[in-house]
């Protein structure tokens, strides 16, 4: 069986939360050689000492591996900084506050050795909600992985030079699997395989950071997918969002800061455009990448928890 890297990027976790992470792991380890990379970019130093003095992060794995960073390095920093610590042929990204289901790491490994070489990444479900992109029935194939919880090829994911760093968090599993894509490789979604993610306390959720982040992200992708016209188009459908009634306090100036700090970042993304070709054509719908499909967010139950009485 490959060897896996783990890799966690943490901030501010609860313990209580991470250790069932990676007991969840750690329980699959069986013929598996796993390594697991941390990296913390929490504020305070005595954080990391915890998480390597973890009983949890301890068992099952071959190598642990915690680090920091005197800053937040955010989301793909922090993986592109595991990443440059391991070398096994698959990097397993996680959330902290992911929990795998029983019986799916070695599955997943299994079918990720057995695939295509141009497949780059394998994306697990995530429970209790799907994500609401819309994927082939058939071949699986997805426009993009959500960097949750996904399965990545090590040589594909070096071969792109792996997160963008300017990316600090939303959106850079979109840049990621879009670049992959245009390299020629292939992404696929398996809904057998799952973790527990509770990102959303309530069907389609409105999370403030996430909104702010994404629209950021979503103007420096135009200008790398997309170019100059896609962009302005962008930039008229902020001017209308700032416009717009506020659903969260703050809603505008975040608007405002987003859009001022995607224009000190739009000659970067531009000179780093990325052209369409025969097999990937970027899609660009309203803050979102992709069509979405009804019934995502249907609940699916974990088989960690008691079900539902009726």
């Amino acid at each position: 069986m490959p060897a896996v890297d783990v890799s966690i990027v943490t901030y501010q976790p609860e313990l209580a939360a991470l250790s069932e992470l990676g007991r969840s792991i750690a329980e699959q380890a069986h013929g598996l050689e796993l390594a697991l990379l941390l990296h913390d970019n929490s504020p305070e130093p005595k954080i990391a000492e915890r998480l390597q003095r973890l009983p949890a992060l301890q068992e099952g794995f071959a190598r642990v591996d915690v680090q920091r960073s005197a800053t937040n390095l955010g989301f793909g920093r922090g993986h592109n900084a595991n990443a440059a610590r391991g070398a096994a042929p698959f990097l397993l990204v996680l959330n902290q506050d992911c929990v795998l289901e029983p019986d799916v790491l070695a599955s997943l490994v299994e079918a990720a050795a057995g695939d295509d070489p141009k497949v780059a990444a394998w994306e697990l479900r995530q429970i209790p909600y799907e994500h609401p992109k819309a994927y082939d029935p058939v071949t699986l194939d997805t426009p993009w992985v959500s960097a949750a919880a996904v399965l990545f090829r090590r040589s594909a994911f070096d071969a792109v030079g792996g997160f963008e760093p300017r990316i600090f968090m939303y959106g850079e599993d979109v840049d990621l699997s879009w670049r992959l894509r245009a390299k020629g490789f292939r992404l696929r979604y398996l809904p057998r395989y799952a973790v527990v993610h509770r990102a959303y306390r309530v069907p389609a959720e409105v999370k403030p950071l996430q909104v702010l982040g994404g629209v950021e992200t979503n103007l420096c992708l135009r200008a790398r997918f997309g170019g100059i016209g896609s962009t302005l188009k962008g930039l008229a459908l902020l001017g209308g969002e700032i416009l717009a009634p506020q659903d969260f306090a703050g809603r505008r100036a975040g608007l405002f800061r987003a859009g001022f700090r995607f224009l000190a970042q739009w000659p970067y993304f531009l000179a780093s455009r990325v052209r369409s070709t025969a097999e990937f054509t970027p899609r660009f719908a309203a803050w979102n990448y992709e069509e979405r499909r009804e019934g995502a967010f249907v609940p699916f139950h974990s088989r960690r928890e008691s079900p539902p009485r009726r």
